[in-house]
C-alpha cells in the first residue's frame, strides 16, 4: 500500500487527494475469464487519487520490473512491480 500511495504522491505534485477505501467481499461464481480465482472471501483495498493520469503507453508498462517514469535517482521501478507480485502469489 506503501508504494502505490507514494506514486499517488508523485503524481500530484501540486497537491490532490489520496482516497483508501477497504471493503470484504465474498466470491461465490468467480467469472470465467479468470481460472485462478477461487470461490471465498476477499479483502478489497482501493486507492484513487487526483493525480495527472497516465498515458497508455505508460499504464500498459506499470507493472514491469525497473520500469519507472521518475527522473534519476528517484525511483528504482521496483514499487508497482512488487504490489503486482505480492497480490498475486497471495491468490494460489
Amino acid at each position: 500500500m506503501l508504494n502505490v500511495a507514494l506514486n499517488a504522491r508523485d503524481a500530484m505534485p501540486d497537491g490532490g487527494c489520496l482516497t483508501i477505501r477497504t471493503s470484504k467481499v465474498e466470491v461465490t461464481d468467480p467469472p470465467p475469464t479468470d481460472d485462478e480465482l477461487k470461490p471465498g472471501a476477499y479483502a478489497v483495498l482501493v486507492l484513487e487519487d487526483t493525480g495527472c493520469g497516465m498515458v497508455p503507453e505508460v499504464a500498459a508498462r506499470v507493472f514491469e520490473p525497473f520500469f519507472t517514469t521518475k527522473t534519476g535517482g528517484r525511483g528504482t521501478g521496483l514499487g508497482l512491480s512488487m504490489v503486482y507480485a505480492l497480490c498475486n502469489s497471495s491468490r494460489t
